[in-house]
């Protein structure tokens, strides 16, 4: 699964919009549209702050670990 899914995956699983995403992350709600669409790479500070957001692993979120937390 891609970066871009699995954060769509996310924040729908928690019933979260993306304005919400944005407001939590302190990120613009463009940037948190745009990585979600995979208009835009995600990138180490972004990716970050969407893990400590979603309290899941940096791995996770890029698609190299299948389970959310990492020992």
């Amino acid at each position: 699964m891609e970066t871009k899914d699995i954060l769509k995956k996310l924040r729908e699983e928690r019933g979260l919009t993306i304005k919400n995403v944005a407001s939590g992350t302190g990120m613009q709600y463009t940037m948190c549209r745009e990585y979600e669409s995979g208009d835009r790479k995600l990138g180490m500070s972004a990716a970050i702050k969407y893990a400590d957001f979603y309290g899941c692993s940096v791995d996770y979120l890029l698609g190299r670990d299948p389970n959310m937390l990492s020992p």
